[in-house]
């Protein structure tokens, strides 16, 4: 019988911490795809080599997604709308940096929101200045 209880209390232990786990198993890939991303997006040289840090960034996303990890996701979105303006994708950099300070907001990381707060603050500034220009005739 103190066989079975002890049996009974290791599944239950097991069934509690394995979640948090695979959780942590789940981040580390994830954030390992980021550092990937980074790689390929800080030695890019061509619109392909931005696109593939972009593929990066979403299979981190993807990671993240499924881990149910907040943090991870505001970073991906974040450094996916970096590489929408590297590529002066404007719009959809916006895109993704709004939803990055969503989740960034909710999940309290006042850092990360000030990161991308600023993001948003540099491509507006880069939209009004072309508009300027376009204004100007140039």
């Amino acid at each position: 019988m103190k066989r079975f209880y002890v049996i009974s209390i290791a599944i239950i232990v097991t069934s509690l911490l394995w979640p948090a786990g695979a959780s942590g198993q789940s981040d580390e890939a994830g954030y390992r795809l980021i550092r990937e991303g980074q790689e390929i997006e800080n030695k890019a040289q061509s619109k392909a080599d931005r696109e593939k840090a972009i593929k990066k960034y979403e299979e981190a996303l993807a990671v993240f997604e499924k881990a149910k990890s907040e943090k991870g996701r505001g970073v991906s979105l974040n450094n996916i709308g970096s590489v929408y303006d590297d590529l002066g994708q404007y719009a959809k950099a916006l895109e993704y940096y709004e939803k990055a300070l969503e989740v960034r907001k909710k999940t309290g990381d006042i850092k990360g929101e000030g990161i991308t707060l600023n993001n948003i603050g540099l491509v507006s500034s880069q939209v009004i200045q072309r508009m300027l220009v376009r204004a100007a005739g140039g």
